[in-house]
């Protein structure tokens, strides 16, 4: 009974010695501040192209393979690209507005929560949604901030939702 005991102490030892190998190189380190300018600036150019209805620019703030999650929702790739261009040709983004509660970048990736306002209208009809969200941003080859996840719901969610 000792001896696989032993075998997985060597394992673990060898394992752990190379992680700590590998530790001894750490990435370079990230400029956060710039960071946070960046996604900060994508998401307002989100907003911007969607209060402009340019759906093909509103896109571009996305990962080829985005995941979206909300009540009713869960959409990844192609699956999301096919909501937004139904939402719009369908509706116009009247007011589009968010506000970070929160940020946290770690090397190539962040994590943002906030809330949200939007009004959209829909065959002459006004809609107000105010929401939560939270987004995974990653950065691309090209050095630019993507979301890649987005997990959004209403603010005034029914109580046991």
């Amino acid at each position: 009974m000792m001896r696989p005991l032993r075998s997985t102490t060597l394992l673990l030892a060898l394992l752990l010695g190379g992680c700590a190998a590998d530790e001894a190189t750490p990435p370079a380190e990230m400029d956060t501040a710039a960071a946070e300018a960046d996604i900060t600036a994508a998401l307002e150019s989100y907003g911007q192209a969607a209060l402009a209805g340019d759906l093909d620019a509103a896109l571009e703030w996305l990962t080829d393979d985005v995941h979206l999650m909300e009540p009713g929702i869960m959409l990844s790739g192609a699956g999301v690209r096919e909501l937004f261009t139904e939402l719009f040709s369908t509706s116009k983004f009247i007011s589009f507005e968010t506000q970070r509660h929160g940020l946290f970048i770690h090397e190539g990736a962040a994590y943002e929560v906030g809330i949200y306002d939007e009004v959209l209208e829909t065959d002459g009809e006004e809609e107000v949604i105010a929401g939560i969200f939270f987004l995974r941003w990653e950065l691309g080859d090209d050095g630019q901030w993507r979301m890649d996840q987005i997990v959004a719901g209403p603010r005034d969610a029914p109580e046991g939702m």
